[in-house]
């Protein structure tokens, strides 16, 4: 495991073998738990379940150092339109008359 002062990134052997799931269950939730809990660093790196190589920090508010003013963002992330459902085309608005 590797640890600077402010973020944690564990080795990925590390992490329970749910990690993987899109719901992960116990050891999962219990690995993030003490890492809130033990306040062992500002953000711990986890990886994605959507995109094998990707990674998203998960931020410790009750670190001593956790700072908001640090924190940028969001930031425009640029969809693929050829990933997005096609839209139907909006059919005309129809008036209802009340009684």
């Amino acid at each position: 495991m590797s640890l600077t002062p402010l973020i944690e990134i564990p080795d990925r052997a590390a992490f329970p073998p749910d990690g993987t799931c899109v719901v992960p269950g116990n050891p999962s939730r219990d690995y993030g738990t003490a890492f809130l809990r033990e306040r062992r660093a500002v953000g711990l790196v986890v990886p994605t379940v959507v995109q094998p190589e990707g990674r998203n920090v998960i931020l410790n508010p009750l670190h001593p150092q956790f700072d908001l003013a640090w924190v940028q963002g969001p930031d425009v992330y640029p969809y693929d339109g050829r990933l997005l459902p096609a839209r139907p085309a909006c059919a005309p608005h129809s008036r209802h008359h009340g009684l």
